[in-house]
């Protein structure tokens, strides 16, 4: 650049496609030493897409610009690891893929050295059109083949069995979420028999969520299965693992019902319940939730309140992920379809009655 008119240098990398030759540059995030030369190659090669893996400040080293830029920016991926759920990330990949700009041109992903974070998401990006155009996947040979390109590229075995894990359940699962605005429009469907299976959408997201709830390890209920807390537990197959799950109790509930006499009074215990927090000296507490077995109220109630959080910060609805994320640490939440299905009663009446709502 200015001071050096004629440099050549810079640490990145053409990466081919599924099919298309140079459809991405992997690249270290730029430093103090490279800004210059990371936006010669924006301008060089007209790159109009760029994804950033990582945040501005990281183990102490700054990655990126200040700069005003249009870009991509995932914040929730650990340097080499993977992030805790894969759907955001689909998600995202999903976002970048319906911006048609820069379609062309090469897109640039960095991370922070651009090869463990950079080659997870390049692959999981190409084997996503691998799937589309020919509906299989070959992630090794895509890989192997991008190593010669890069090196160290997919840089930990984690980050390689998570391209197989997210796949897994991008292509047997789906997409679950559903935009705010369509909720209504969609929810009636939900419980619709398919013509093909017989079975609705509800029963088959259930059926899915329980083939992908991990099981646990023995050693993963070694509190509660203690000589000293077994008395503690109502029912002993019914126990938590060591992650806690918070709780709040619902009194409106009955211990014979599966589910509660009307979505309407759990909506309501979920706006109470969020003001007591709000209103509340310890606002980032836990909040205790308690039934007769802790899981099947319980997790109906946590799951309620997930999906309307995420409704408040993303305008989106999907009550699979949340239940899904909620059986990480609870394996028996959420127990019966019917319980699942109340949870979008629930949400359909929370958005029937909040003035949020009719203010989006």
């Amino acid at each position: 650049m200015e001071s050096e008119p004629h440099s050549q240098y810079i640490n990145a990398s053409f990466i081919d496609g599924f099919k298309g030759k140079r459809n991405y540059i992997a690249a270290q995030g730029p430093n103090s030493a490279s800004i210059d030369d990371f936006w010669r190659m924006v301008w060089q090669y007209d790159c109009r897409k760029i994804v950033m893996l990582t945040k501005c400040v990281e183990s102490g080293k700054r990655n990126g610009s200040r700069r005003t830029v249009v870009q991509f920016h995932y914040t929730s991926w650990p340097d080499m690891g993977v992030p805790e759920y894969a759907t955001p990330l689909v998600k995202f990949i999903r976002v970048i893929k319906e911006h048609k700009a820069g379609e062309l041109e090469p897109t640039i992903v960095h991370g922070s050295t651009g090869v463990g974070r950079t080659g997870t998401f390049i692959t999981l990006d190409a084997m996503l059109d691998q799937a589309e155009e020919e509906g299989v996947v070959d992630i090794y040979s895509f890989v192997k083949n991008m190593r010669e390109q890069r090196i160290k590229m997919v840089q930990v075995a984690e980050q390689y069995e998570f391209i197989f894990e997210t796949l897994m359940e991008t292509f047997t699962c789906g997409d679950t979420s559903i935009t705010h605005d369509d909720f209504h429009q969609v929810y009636p469907s939900l419980s619709l028999p398919s013509p093909d299976t017989g079975a609705s959408v509800l029963q088959e997201q259930f059926a899915h969520l329980d083939t992908h709830t991990v099981k646990p390890e023995d050693n993963d209920h070694q509190a509660a299965k203690d000589p000293a807390n077994i008395n503690k537990n109502r029912y002993q197959d019914k126990i938590p693992s060591e992650r806690i799950v918070h709780q709040l109790e619902l009194t409106t509930w009955s211990l014979a019902a599966d589910v509660a006499s009307c979505p309407e009074s759990v909506a309501e215990l979920y706006r109470r319940a969020n003001g007591l927090k709000d209103a509340s000296d310890g606002e980032d507490a836990p909040i205790l939730v308690h039934c007769s077995d802790g899981e099947g109220a319980t997790g109906s109630f946590i799951a309620v309140s997930s999906v309307i959080d995420r409704i408040e910060s993303e305008k989106v609805i999907d009550v699979f992920q949340a239940c899904k994320k909620l059986r990480t640490v609870r394996q028996g939440a959420v127990a019966s379809l019917a319980q699942y299905e109340f949870i979008h009663a629930v949400v359909k009446s929370y958005l029937d009655s909040t003035e949020m709502y009719m203010n989006f």
